[in-house]
């Protein structure tokens, strides 16, 4: 097992999971969290925000990390 830091991002109203990046330090996943965090998208007629969070993670050996 590698450490890793994890961008996880949600839309709001009603809340859904998005999808998540696996980053290697923690400069990547805060720079991309900083730029996805609480952008706006219209989803037909309804608005939603992205919420966006690193996390520290665990994952196998081979995982692809950027």
């Amino acid at each position: 097992m590698k450490p890793c830091f994890i961008l996880i991002c949600y839309l709001t109203n009603p809340l859904a999971f998005e999808g998540d990046l696996k980053f290697a330090n923690i400069n990547n996943c805060t720079y991309f969290r900083d730029r996805l965090n609480g952008q706006v998208q219209m989803m037909g007629d309804q608005q939603r925000e992205m919420s966006c969070i690193c996390k520290l993670k665990s994952v196998p050996e081979n995982t692809r990390l950027y």
